[in-house]
């Protein structure tokens, strides 16, 4: 799926995502144009606000970050995704580690009532937080559909901790799966 809509803004290079990362204009409706290398940059995380338009990431992926912000909730590329928004087609990878304490996830820290499909997170690296710690989303009360952790690396954290999802108040989980090679610890949950 190459379209998003008429109105979408293209994200074809590190400059554009550095722009997006510091516009946060979170209604808007994006489309990934191509791969995103990071080059092990430290980012911080996108739409801090909660995200409500749409992210296409065309079969494109944003590889090799670090986000590194272990007092801060909803944690993760998207750090929060509204009822109306919608990631998809989008991957995570390269080498990298995201930190965070609530809702901390490599794609999404929090699906608050959002839709992602077909995106997945083959990452090398950790993903830690105190709670609600998950390979592709923390806290999720939306919709995932054909998505996946690929993950190579360590999940941890204190309470609800996942390679998927972290804490799922949702009964909107199809067609995804877990395939981390590494390690998910936790002490409850």
């Amino acid at each position: 799926d190459s379209t998003c809509c008429e109105s979408c803004i293209p994200i074809s290079n590190v400059n554009d995502f550095t722009n997006l990362l510091q516009n946060d204009s979170s209604s808007l409706n994006y489309i990934l144009m191509n791969d995103i290398d990071l080059n092990g940059d430290s980012i911080s995380r996108l739409f801090s606000n909660g995200f409500s338009g749409t992210f296409n990431g065309n079969g494109f992926e944003i590889k090799n970050f670090n986000i590194d912000l272990p007092s801060t909730n909803n944690v993760g590329l998207f750090a929060k995704l509204n009822d109306s928004g919608e990631i998809k087609n989008l991957g995570i990878a390269g080498i990298g580690s995201i930190s965070g304490s609530y809702n901390v996830g490599g794609l999404v820290g929090n699906n608050d009532g959002g839709e992602i499909t077909y995106c997945y997170n083959a990452m090398k690296g950790s993903i830690s937080g105190y709670n609600h710690v998950g390979g592709l989303v923390g806290n999720n009360s939306g919709e995932i559909r054909n998505c996946y952790n690929a993950m190579i690396g360590n999940i941890s954290g204190n309470n609800e901790i996942g390679g998927l999802v972290g804490k799922n108040d949702s009964l909107n989980i199809t067609y995804c799966y877990n395939a981390m090679k590494g390690s998910i610890s936790g002490y409850n949950h």
